[in-house]
């Protein structure tokens, strides 16, 4: 499939705690960005979520808390996840429930990335 892109487009993936938008946090988050010219970027990070992962998540995604318990925390990321993200429009396999979530993370990295520069 040829895409005819003014921007870049990233994908974005989540796995969580949880499904409690108010409380769980992101595991892993996985992006897959197509540039302009069509090369495509991946790019996965494992993160610690500072709280415990739910039985129930760990079922669906697989990641314990052991896997997670050194790995860096989402604030420790989340300039390089913005940065990697760029300019691109976002499309992402964010359920309905995380939506407002979601929204407020690429807000976050967003104003991360602006206040780095």
């Amino acid at each position: 499939m040829e895409l005819n892109l003014k921007r870049p487009i990233a994908f974005f993936d989540l796995e969580t705690t949880g499904l409690n938008t108010s409380h769980d946090r992101i595991v892993e988050m996985s992006v897959l960005k197509i540039n302009v010219n069509g090369d495509e970027e991946q790019r996965v990070w494992l993160l610690n979520p500072e709280i415990p992962i739910s039985a129930e998540s760990t079922s669906v995604h697989g990641y314990t808390n052991e896997m997670v318990a050194d790995k860096p925390t989402f604030r420790e990321k989340a300039k390089e996840i913005a940065q990697f993200i760029g300019n691109a429009d976002l499309a992402g396999t964010c359920p309905y429930w995380w939506r407002n979530s979601c929204v407020s993370i690429t807000t976050s990295t967003s104003r991360t990335e602006a206040s780095s520069t």
